[in-house]
């Protein structure tokens, strides 16, 4: 597996650690993050090696800086162009013979007028992932082949009609989003700025399911919040946009809600195939060593997403004969352990202010039973899909530190006791605050969204979570539980060198054959 390096001359050009050439220069540590993400963006050539290693990557450019930066750079006499071969980072670096600084040598002169042809070629041929973003509205799935991913200027989640100033919203443009979607599925995966960048399955309902990020130690350091919704905290970019497959990386820094200071920085890849299936690739590293706060060791939650006006018994799926939601199933993907969550609203005269309030109950065998399993599908049943994601001690979830819980069960679990609470300061980053409770107001005008279970890795310390991979398996499901866990058994059954390949991913049996 190519091993992404943390410091070296990539963060020294001011740069993160992707794998792309990137032209930088000494004043670029000192410019803000928006000012490189403002840069152009070129087309590259790359060898597939990004799962074995036994191949050099050649990118010709991913990023580079503006003209005007480029003027510039050639004046400060050094300039360096990187390269990643085997995972590893190497160097050339040139000095220039400008000896007078404001005038421009002939050797100056040739290289801003290479760098202008090259530009000027470059986007004649670029991705669709440096093209201009689209509306939403244009999105159709009938109009491409597999699977696809695209960014949107105007995305808005849940039926939100509201005004997005910045603070609280995101920067920039908040509407801003990378969407992936099938030809096969309706659902949609989606990157929304304005959610920080952490992603969901967005069901043609309006419902949605997300499995959240790294989330800080003791809550110092997270997303959900208005620093983490600066585009320079919380980033995406394309790199493969399909119809084979599609490749996002996600990047971003759990910082602190009063501050801004960043913690920990996480750096994501997500590979989506014409199957349905995404894999999903983690990886936290400290910005404050040693310190408790500086690291991140809850990587998965169960969040599901409701559109405006809407609650937790309006988007799970319903039992008419009980009345009850099913609010999650839990599988062994290695043995018919099946456990369900099951939660029911109360008579609605008793609701007042807690208009989500309800009863949760469980059913199956021991919960510990399912918690030590060396493979886990969290499925969360909706009314027009079945979202899950899977992991195991293949994919780099030990079973032994590695802690399931429900959040309705907190003593017998380790759940946080929520029971059916719900929260509507995310998606709509309305006001700055990590939490608020949805009230009978506030859910009239935000979304809202509540979490039945989630997964953290205290056992572990903090020293080895960080620089560590994980590697979970998601995608959508109908009502058939089965399906869902065998190809969770299947990814996971191969090992780890398995379990960790994209290209595997891509042949596994697709949960259902075609949805509406």
């Amino acid at each position: 597996m190519i091993s992404y390096p943390r410091n070296g001359l990539l963060s020294k050009c001011g740069g993160l650690d992707l794998p792309f050439l990137r032209i930088c220069h000494r004043t670029a540590v000192t410019e803000p993050r928006t000012q490189w993400r403002a840069a152009q963006r070129f087309v590259r050539s790359e060898s597939r090696s990004e799962v074995s290693g036994t191949t050099q990557r050649t990118v010709t450019a991913r990023w580079v800086v503006p003209l005007t930066s480029l003027r510039d750079s050639l004046r400060t006499k050094r300039c360096a162009a990187l390269r990643c071969v085997r995972g590893s980072v190497t160097a050339v670096r040139w000095q220039d013979t400008c000896q007078e600084q404001g005038r421009r040598t002939p050797k100056e002169s040739i290289a801003l007028l290479t760098f202008v042809v090259f530009f000027t070629a470059a986007l004649s041929f670029a991705s669709p992932s440096a093209r201009s973003p689209i509306s939403v509205g244009q999105i159709d799935r009938d109009k491409i082949q597999g699977v696809t991913a695209v960014e949107v200027n105007d995305y808005v989640y849940g039926g939100y009609t509201g005004d997005f100033p910045s603070p609280p919203h995101a920067d920039l443009n908040p509407k801003k989003a990378i969407v992936i979607y099938w030809r096969d599925f309706p659902q949609r995966f989606v990157f929304s700025h304005e959610a920080s960048y952490c992603p969901w399955f967005e069901m043609p309902s309006g419902a949605g399911a997300s499995y959240q990020m790294f989330e800080g130690n003791e809550g110092w350091a997270e997303l959900f919040n208005e620093q983490g919704r600066k585009e320079r905290n919380s980033f995406v970019d394309i790199i493969e946009a399909g119809p084979d497959r599609v490749w996002v990386r996600w990047q971003y820094f759990g910082v602190n809600m009063e501050s801004g200071r960043a913690a920990y920085r996480g750096v994501e890849d997500f590979w989506a195939f014409p199957n349905g299936l995404v894999l999903r690739r983690q990886v936290m590293h400290s910005l404050m060593p040693g310190r408790p706060t500086g690291y991140a060791r809850e990587p998965i939650e169960q969040i599901v997403l409701c559109p405006v006006g809407k609650l937790w018994f309006d988007v799970l799926k319903l039992n008419p004969k009980t009345g009850e939601n099913l609010a999650f199933v839990g599988l062994d993907a290695f043995s018919k352990v099946r456990i369900d969550i099951l939660w029911k609203k109360v008579n609605s005269s008793s609701f007042k202010d807690r208009v989500h309030e309800g009863t949760a109950r469980r059913l199956g065998p021991a919960w510990l039973l399912l918690g030590t399993a060396a493979g886990i599908a969290v499925v969360t049943p909706l009314v027009d899909g079945s979202p899950f994601v899977a992991f195991g001690k293949a994919s780099g979830f030990p079973p032994e530190l590695t802690r399931l819980k429900e959040h309705s069960d907190r003593k017998g679990t380790g759940g946080w006791g929520w029971g059916t609470l719900s929260w509507d300061h995310w998606p709509i980053g309305w006001l700055n605050s990590q939490s608020h409770e949805v009230d009978e107001q506030s859910f009239r005008l935000y979304p809202n969204h509540f979490a039945p279970s989630g997964m953290d890795l205290w056992q572990m310390p903090n020293a080895e979570v960080e620089g560590r991979e994980f590697y979970s398996l998601m995608g959508v499901g109908g009502d058939d539980m089965e399906a869902i866990r065998s190809v969770a058994r299947r990814w996971l059954q191969g090992g780890t060198e398995k379990a960790q390949d994209p290209r595997f991913v891509e042949r596994l049996k697709r949960v259902v054959d075609k949805m509406d």
